[in-house]
């Protein structure tokens, strides 16, 4: 199956332009159409089994499927908790406006 223009946007609006993962907001340079369940691990390339995501986020994914990155990312932020830094969010917000946070 081939994704039309019309089938992204669908499930971009469905995101509400927003990282499906990490919740970031997604611009058209700053997105990235991502397997829930990767093709090449048996995922198909379905309407249902994309999604789009941060491509930062997508290159943390990697091979892993939504349930095993989540588990990871979860992994990572217990680790880290009480470090007192700032949330992957707010870095790549400060990142996107230039350092003006």
């Amino acid at each position: 199956m081939s994704v039309s223009s019309k089938d992204l946007m669908r499930i971009v609006e469905g995101q509400a332009y927003r990282c499906a993962l990490s919740g970031v907001d997604l611009s058209p340079r700053m997105s990235s159409l991502d397997h829930k369940t990767p093709a090449s691990r048996g995922g198909s390339n379905e309407l249902d089994n994309l999604q789009v995501i941060h491509p930062v986020v997508n290159y943390s994914k990697a091979r892993l499927n939504n349930e095993e990155f989540i588990a990871m990312c979860h992994a990572v932020a217990r680790t880290h908790q009480d470090t007192g830094n700032a949330s992957w969010a707010d870095k790549m917000m400060h990142h996107k406006s230039g350092g003006q946070a």
